[in-house]
């Protein structure tokens, strides 16, 4: 076929297929100078996808081998630039590029011819347009109107007999199963949705072109290798691999949609159960189970073992069935609330070193060497046997002589935490063992 030079108009996220009618945006001076010089002469323009999005301006070697020759058929001015209805013609290999400085919705013959008529003149032209720049009144943009080679290539045409005939039948008949199954997925109404998608289009190629174009989750190079398939049968198994590829992954949207509405939806139904379970308990008097849930939030949080965790999981199912007014339901909610203040495995590295511990306890206390040498002895053991367990040193004396001052200093000196436990007024060893539990009606 004959090559013929054609604006060139290069997309940045689309790929024009052959009979089909393709919504474009333009912004880019170059497109625009093409559309204009389009619009000026044939209507006819040659699409071709960029193989980087972000070239604002691509050369040869950035775009596809294979475009499509468009009739534009419809222009609508916009801000900035402009959008545009074209319709596929035929597919076209493309070849060299070639810039023509041409004002903006010149056509590239009238290009030529202005270009002839001012070349004796171009000096004195230069000067002038330099001068009507500088006084801000010129009235004609130069734009770069780029043109390229464009060989049509022939149109693809199904099998008329033999086994590829039938091959070729089955394939597309295959095909069109799979997008009345995504349409099945897709929507409500299938049958309607099947229809807007290939139903108005007679022709079995361009019905296969319009599914590739429908198709959302398909990378634009995919479409592209379709578009440059030259073989009714390639072309086929190239539109219904891409056809179930589609449909796995809206099988799996599907799939995730449904799981996530089922979550959403058993959400709903506990927050209605523990609305009404609300209500009821203030009907009853009782109280909620904020209390409890925090309570719980904060067990869970602690680094328990699994025998430790499995009673206090047993404790707060029981105190969660209980009445906020039944006898053992402070009794149980004390128990779980120490069990959530205790340090559950939390263990401080001991500091075993004398000559430190001597220096603390000297900065902390002058005097008392007969307490000092004994702490230094109970700290030497445990350097020369850390698996023995700590002996407890008990202080005796009168307010104010130094016992607390004394443990402070020897938390210090190991590197531990000091907690101070007051046990003044006791009276019954049971009140710091407790008893509430060994025999029926004790508190």
């Amino acid at each position: 076929m004959t090559t013929r030079q054609l604006p060139l108009l290069p997309l940045k996220n689309v790929t024009v297929f052959p009979e089909l009618i393709q919504a474009l945006i333009v912004g880019r001076a170059a497109s625009l100078a093409a559309i204009k010089a389009a619009m000026d002469g044939d209507q006819l323009v040659c699409t071709v996808l960029q193989k980087d999005p972000n070239d604002e301006q691509p050369a040869r070697n950035a775009l596809h081998d294979v475009g499509t020759i468009c009739r534009v058929t419809r222009v609508e001015q916009r801000d900035g630039g402009a959008q545009v209805i074209v319709r596929g013609v035929q597919r076209a290999r493309i070849g060299d590029l070639s810039t023509i400085a041409s004002e903006q919705g010149e056509t590239p013959k009238r290009s030529k011819a202005r270009a002839k008529a001012s070349e004796k003149a171009g000096e004195k032209a230069a000067e002038a347009g330099k001068k009507s720049k500088a006084s801000g009144k010129a009235s004609e943009t130069e734009v770069p109107l780029v043109v390229v080679e464009a060989t049509p290539l022939p149109a693809l045409v199904l099998p008329e007999d033999g086994e590829a005939r039938a091959k070729a039948a089955a394939l597309m008949r295959e095909n069109l199963d799979v997008a009345r199954r995504i349409a099945q997925i897709m929507s409500q109404n299938p049958d309607q949705l099947f229809q807007q998608m290939v139903g108005g289009i007679e022709d079995p190629i361009t019905r296969m072109y319009r599914l590739a174009e429908l198709l959302r989750n398909v990378e634009l190079a995919e479409k592209q290798k379709v578009l440059e398939v030259d073989d009714a049968q390639p072309f086929l198994e190239a539109i219904h691999n891409l056809l179930r590829q589609e449909i796995a992954v809206v099988e799996m949207q599907r799939d995730l949609q449904s799981q996530a509405r089922e979550e959403v939806e058993q959400s709903q139904r506990e927050h209605m159960l523990r609305h009404q379970k609300r209500v009821i308990e203030e009907a009853l008097g009782e109280e909620g189970d904020e209390d409890i849930a925090e309570l719980r939030e904060q067990l869970r949080n602690l680094n328990l073992g699994d025998d430790v965790r499995k009673e206090v999981d047993r404790e707060l199912k029981r105190l969660s069935k209980m009445s906020a007014h039944a006898a053992d339901y402070q009794i149980a909610r004390g128990y779980l609330e120490l069990v959530a203040e205790l340090p559950w495995n939390v263990i401080t590295e001991d500091t075993l070193d004398l000559g430190h511990a001597q220096t603390v306890l000297d900065e902390d206390h002058y005097g008392l060497e007969d307490v000092k040498e004994r702490i230094l002895e109970s700290l030497a053991v445990l350097q020369l046997n850390p698996e023995a367990k700590a002996s407890i040193l008990c202080f005796v004396g009168p307010p104010g002589v130094g016992k607390t001052s004394l443990g402070q200093s020897i938390a210090r000196a190991m590197g531990r935490k000091f907690e101070r436990m007051s046990l003044g007024g006791l009276h019954d060893e049971s009140e710091l063992r407790g008893h509430r539990r060994t025999y029926i009606g004790a508190m």
